[in-house]
Parts: structure tokens; sequence; C-alpha cells
């Protein structure tokens, strides 16, 4: 490691390389050759500078496809006679940020969640795959304050999940050198791996993998497109070759060739909707599901294949079984891939076939039920009914009744002023939320109009061509709804399946809440789904579309809150497929829509007048409590959660009567929820 110490003050770059926001789909590397070898061993200043023996990667992807730029990292790799020689250069834009520094036992956390969690500090990974037709790999790790470790993972099965660890042993690996230097922007990690410790210099081609791990916000990154969560993907490490002649082909497609031969099945690196044609396309697959995957449409398959399946997680889908999911038994998409790879790897193309068709039919059963449509991104016209005409209206008990058509069917709607503030328009179902007092309709007639004065505007309800419109106290206009914005789905009796509610978005117009959110404060532009789930992906290393207490509640710049009042899912395009108009579209046969044209003060406490307010919390729920699952406590030097909180509050000097939270360890719970501590 000579020289390592000499270069504390080297360069880092700046920026990652990578363009988002286009619609061609971005991916990992795949394969590789290795350049001409060193003829001895070269230093550290030499491997960071040279382009004619090294190979840099320097193009990381979050883990998942999350479509944001991973903080910059370079892996560059270069070999001689004797090792294969690596360095990591990561940037850090505050590398004395208080991250946790503990010795920990990285051998004992393996095959954990708790490896990539908060229990482990910043590292970088290199996985090492000799004989890519085994289901053996090696794991050298390197923290960012210098600790090492090494093992060699034995995978017993293409089937492993992220918490089946009963199906991998591991055994410590020593032999191999590591330094780690740090400067002002960031850390370098330098690791020279033996080819003996390997079992010897790789005779062909050889699997590699770089990963790293920033723990202070749970980022994960690569150059190949690893899914979240998952364990060393075998089926995506990059094809290595040492010898100069092997070329890397330039095409990149879903079913890929490699360098030796061996198709794949690899997934983008970075996910993006799919257009309406790819959906359409989709949609044409799902139809013709009857006739079985053959080598003639095995590529397109897949392709389309990938494309739901990046919808589907990227609107909060939950492949997995439980925790708020609609599917019966797990979906998950590398087990799949996995199984089609390895199908793959021993050209068993039928048996790739049959796996594909298996999938496939339980993913269009779960994607009908949770599309309000059954089609992908609700893409199927035909199925709705707008309002066409307001045949007749009546008012009985302050109630406005609107006697609508849709389509051929009849439809009723309702307009109220409830006494807690603002408009509810309903129809014949209703939500759970009802007013219990109404205001009187005052009430204005004209030629084919309907003014209805309110405290804060008005409304003017038109016959021909039907529409409401909402205006604030300064007679400007706010909001309207025309016939063509509210469509039904109707069922075989005639009952309502799901509701369509369109609007205009104006340019520049911010529409935000929704209840909790992991990823933006103006929602314009994205597809959001609300529906309570047990938030684990979406919570630590997810893309954000899932979350513990969505609640269907926005406000938009122009001037109005609206409350849908319904449970039933609701899936909610901000923009996103047309710029100019967002889309709530919900399974069920509630319509019951709350509307306030005022400030955004007064339409909070006009809601929470109607839904009700939370009684004032206990004193304990503002004292300490543990998060993460514990784990991050139990990772102190008591190697105990409820006893490292306790020894905190002591330190502390504050006022404590400790309460801790989370899932802990079977022997903690009883004491957990009971534990306190004097107040001082």
């Amino acid at each position: 490691m000579g020289g390592m110490l000499l270069f504390c003050g080297v360069a880092f770059f700046d920026g990652s390389g990578l363009a988002l926001g286009s619609r061609t789909p971005v991916w990992g590397v795949n394969a590789i050759t290795l350049r001409e070898p060193w003829a001895g061993p070269p230093s550290v200043a030499d491997l960071l500078t040279d382009q004619s023996h090294t190979v840099s990667l320097s193009r990381f992807y979050r883990a998942g496809g999350e479509n944001r730029p991973a903080t910059p990292t370079q892996c560059r790799l270069a070999w001689d006679r004797d090792e294969l020689l690596v360095i990591f250069r990561c940037q850090e834009s505050d590398p004395d940020f208080p991250a946790i520094r503990r010795r920990a036992d990285w051998y004992s956390l393996l095959q954990s969640p708790a490896e990539q969690d908060s229990v482990f500090p910043d590292k970088v990974d290199l996985f090492l795959q000799p004989d890519i037709s085994s289901r053996s790999c090696y794991q050298f790790a390197v923290t960012m304050d210098g600790l090492k470790f090494g093992c060699l993972r034995h995978q017993a099965s293409v089937r492993t999940e992220e918490d089946d660890s009963a199906r991998t042993r591991v055994h410590k690996v020593k032999t191999f050198k590591a330094a780690v230097v740090r400067g002002a922007s960031g850390w370098i990690a330098c690791l020279r791996i033996p080819w003996k410790t390997l079992g010897g210099r790789p005779k062909s081609c050889f699997g590699l993998l770089p990963l790293r791990t920033r723990w202070r916000d749970g980022e994960v990154s690569s150059p190949v497109a690893v899914d979240f969560a998952e364990p060393p993907p075998l089926d995506l490490f990059i094809e290595a070759h040492l010898s100069p002649g092997a070329t890397v082909p330039g095409a990149q497609t879903s079913l890929y060739e490699l360098p030796s031969g061996t198709l794949r099945w690899q997934r983008p690196a970075v996910l993006t909707y799919p257009d309406s044609g790819t959906l359409r396309r989709i949609w044409r697959m799902e139809l013709s599901l009857s006739r079985p995957t053959d080598t003639n449409n095995l590529a397109r398959r897949l392709s389309l294949t990938q494309r739901w399946m990046d919808l589907l997680t990227l609107e909060g889908f939950n492949f997995r079984a439980g925790g708020g999911s609609i599917v019966k038994e797990d979906l998950v998409p590398f087990v799949l891939r996995r199984e089609i790879n390895a199908a793959l790897r021993r050209r068993e193309m039928s048996l790739a076939c049959q796996r594909l068709d298996v999938y496939l039919h339980k993913l269009d059963k779960a994607s009908r039920a949770w599309f309000a449509d059954g089609s992908p991104g609700d893409i199927l016209e035909r199925e709705w009914k707008s309002i066409s005409e307001l045949e007749s209206v009546q008012v009985t008990n302050n109630v406005l009744l609107m006697h609508c058509r849709a389509g051929d069917r009849q439809l009723n709607l309702h307009l109220a002023l409830p006494e807690t503030g603002g408009v509810r328009i309903y129809g014949d179902d209703q939500g759970w939320f009802k007013p219990a007092k109404l205001l009187p309709l005052d009430m204005a007639r004209s030629s084919g109009l309907l003014s209805i004065g309110t405290l804060c505007g008005k409304i003017v309800v038109r016959q021909h061509p039907f529409t409401i419109s909402f205006y604030d106290t300064a007679g400007g206009s706010v909001m309207q709804i025309e016939a063509k914005d509210l469509s039904f789905r109707f069922g075989p009796d005639g009952g309502v399946l799901a509701v369509d509610f369109k609007n205009h978005l104006d340019r520049g117009e911010i529409l935000y809440g929704f209840g909790e959110r992991y990823d933006h404060f103006n929602e314009s532009g994205q597809v959001l789904t609300l529906w309570g789930m047990d938030d684990w992906v979406g919570n630590t290393a997810g893309l954000m579309n899932e979350a513990y207490k969505p609640m269907p509640v926005f406000h938009s710049s122009k001037g109005y809150m609206i409350f849908d009042n319904s449970s039933y899912r609701l899936r909610a395009d901000i923009g996103k497929t047309r710029p100019d108009q967002y889309r709530l579209t919900q399974q069920g046969p509630i319509f019951d829509y709350y509307l306030w044209v005022c400030s955004p003060e007064k339409a909070i406490q006009s809601y929470t007048r109607l839904t009700g307010r939370p009684i004032l919390p206990p004193r304990w729920a503002f004292e300490p409590w543990i998060g993460r699952t514990g784990r991050g406590w139990a990772g102190g030097p008591r190697h105990d959660a409820v006893a490292e909180e306790e020894g905190v509050v002591m330190q502390s000097g504050v006022f404590v009567a400790a309460r801790f939270a989370g899932v802990i360890g079977p022997r903690d719970v009883g004491r957990a929820v009971t534990n306190t501590l004097p107040l001082n």
C-alpha cells in the first residue's frame, strides 16, 4: 500500500454524469474488458490518474432505479500478475458529518437488513465471482473509518430474497489489503486482492459488482442496475474479461447478449414512466396471454414485463404479500429475473418462457385489481362514461339534487353547504364523513343558471352545457367542473365501479398535500397512489410513493382545497400524463368531494371541524422514542436498545419518562413499554 498516505489532498470529481428526465432507457454496466496489466505493482497515484491500464466506472445509479443522481462515486479497476487492484473514490460534501463510527461486527450483520441500515457506517463493497457459473462469490467491504472485512458467500438457491439467510453460508476471508484516506471533499478506498485469494487468476471471464452505501441517508448505489434490498445479484454481475481481445457490445436492450454469448435479462438503471404507446403495448400483451411465450416473442415480452413492473413500482405497488399489499403471494421482480437468467445461462429457453408465463398470469390478475379500469395507467377511455347533460334540478332539505346522465345511465349529484364550512358535491353513494347540519341554500335563478351564495364566494351551476363554477369573495373565478371532468365506470348491473375526476392544471400551479409523503412538496408532474402500506421500502430505501398515512386532501395555489371523502385506493396523476390536467381515479362507487375556496388555514379549520380533531397527546409522547426498529440503539456499547437509551437520557440531565417504540426484540418488548425513568 505504499504511497497511500501521500494523497490526502487528491481532488475529487464533481457531478454524477447522469442525465435525468429522458424517456430513453438508461442501463447500467454489464460487461467490461480490463486493460493491459501493469508490469509491476502500481502506486495509488498511478491508479488514480492512469488511462492506459485502468478502467474507470464513474456512473453510479441508486438502487431500485430511483430517478435521482447518486452521490458521485468512481470505481477504478486494474490488475497485474499477482493482484486485482480496485480504487473507490467517494465524494462527500461533509466528511465530518456525525455519521456512525462503531467498530461493528460486520460478519454478524451479514445477510440481514442491518448491514445496509443504521447499525453500519458508510462503506464500499466489492463482490467478485471467479466462476460465473457458480452460486458463490467473494465480498470485500471497506468502511470510511478504515475497517476492512472479507468473506466467501455460498448461495444455495436461485430463489433468494433479502430475508432468506438460511440458504447462504459465509466464510471469513482476510487475505487481502485495504486502506482508506479521507480528504476535505470525500474519501478513497484502495483494495489489493491477490489472485490466489480467489483461487487463482480467472482463465476466461469473471463477475464483479462495486457497491457504495451511505449511512447518513440510506443511499445504496452501483454502476450495475440493482434492485432494492437485493442480495448480491449474481445474475447481474459485470462480466469482466482480462483478454484485450474480448469485445463489449454497444447495443443496450432488456434481453442482452454478453460477450461470452450468455443471454441476460437486465433491468434499467433509472426507472421512468412508460409513455402512452408503451402502456397500450403492455395492455395488448395482457390480452394475448392465452398465447404462450416462445423464442419469437420472449425478448419483446421481457421488455414489456420490465416496463410494466417499472410502472407498478413507481406507483407504489407492493409486490410482496402482506403489509397492505393486494397480492396473495410474493411477486418480487428480482426473484423472477434471477430464475429466468439462470435458465438463460443454461440455454434452457423453454424453461425461461414457462417461468415468464406463470408470472405474467399472476401479475395480470394483480394489475387488473390495482388500476381502477383494469388497464395499466387506466387507459381504457371507453370504460369511462362522463356526464353528458344535466336533465333537471330540485331542492330538498337544503340539498340541490341534480339529475344527470352519464352515457346511457341516469346518475344523481347532490350539492350542499355544510355548517362546518365549504361545499359538498356527492353522488348517491356517500363517504364516511357527513355534516351534522347544512346551511340554507341562498339561490338566485336566471335563464339556465343557478347562483348559490357561500361564506367564501359563490357557486354557479349552468345546465347547458353542464358546469359548476366556483368564485371567491372578490368575484374571481377559482375553478370549474365541466361535464367531461367527471366520469364513472359502471358494472353490468348499472352500479358504479369506479370514479374519475379531472380538472385543469395551470402552468405554474402548485398542488400539495395528500398526507404523509416522502418525495416532493409540489406534486405537479407526479403520480401518487394513496393507499396505506406497512412501508419499509418507501420509508427507508424506496421510490417514496408509499406511505403509512396517506390523506386524500390537497391544496391548489389557485386558492382552493379538496377533500376526497372516500377510503378506496386513489391514483392521482398530477400533470404527469397531461401537463395541463390533473386526474384523480378511484375504485369503488363513492363520489363525495368537499371543496373550500379560501385560505389553507381556514380550509383546514373547516376540515377538522368536519372530521374531528386529535386529543392533546400525553407528555410522554414528546419524550425519547427508539426509532429505526431499535437496531441503531442495539448496536451501542451496551448491546441493549433499552439500556442504551436510558444511558443517553441519564447523561442529558433533562426530564424523562422514557417510552420506547419499535420492534427491538422478544426479550425487550415487555419492559420497553413499561420502563420509565424518574423526572429530574
